[in-house]
């Protein structure tokens, strides 16, 4: 079975970071969510052909919000994919889901 990594892309990385000024919890949050998807204890949903947003159907999201709070505001956008013997599992994007922004992001 090959081994999981994370790239995280440099605007997913700058979303978690305001994400974390704006909520801490939410960083905690993320942190937690990354290490599963890292380890492969997490699957997101596949993401399905979303004409009003994009060619996004090779992307999946897993959806979170701060704890004690809404438990569905904010998703982690990520593709998978093979390089070599390493699954990637890349994440393109950390936002709230209000009106889409997140997959207009990704």
């Amino acid at each position: 079975m090959p081994g999981r990594m994370l790239d995280i892309r440099p605007k997913a990385r700058a979303d978690i970071l305001r994400l974390a000024e704006d909520d801490p919890t939410l960083a905690d949050r993320i942190v937690v969510l990354l290490r599963q998807l890292e380890n492969g204890t997490l699957t997101g949903e596949p993401l399905t052909e979303m004409p009003r947003y994009g060619f996004l159907a090779d992307c999946c999201k897993v959806y979170f919000g701060a704890p004690r709070k809404a438990p569905n505001t904010h998703r982690i956008v990520y593709r998978p994919r093979l390089d070599g013997t390493v699954e990637v599992v890349e994440v393109v994007v950390v936002e709230e889901r209000e009106g889409g922004y997140v997959y207009l992001l990704a």
